[in-house]
């Protein structure tokens, strides 16, 4: 269904699907964890499974898309991943604010 996403042929396709791939089984794991309290471990699978996403629009440079865009996506993936960070540690209450504007950057 999604093979045209991560097919194109220009030898990357297996670490675009390792990249997409690990990133689902992260954030599997992390649905263990959703109702327990903050924790470190809890903390660095929520941000992986976003964080490692970040790395994907990189694997198409130079195919010819537009490089703009890819480094905005990348910036906009990995500032998630930051503030998913930052909602998941146990001070919530100082670190909402910070958090949630990394998150809607």
């Amino acid at each position: 269904m999604f093979e045209h996403l991560f097919d194109r042929h220009d030898g990357l396709d297996m670490l675009r699907l390792a990249i997409a791939g690990s990133s689902q089984v992260l954030a599997l794991f992390y649905l263990r964890f959703v109702a327990d309290p903050a924790s470190p471990l809890r903390t660095r699978l929520k941000t992986s499974a976003v964080g490692v996403l970040a790395l994907l629009p990189l694997t198409y440079l130079g195919g010819g898309a537009n490089i703009g865009a890819l480094v905005v996506l990348t910036l906009a993936l990995a500032l998630s991943a930051l503030g998913d960070c930052l909602l998941a540690l146990q001070d919530q209450q100082r670190l909402f604010v910070p958090g949630l504007g990394r998150f809607l950057t």
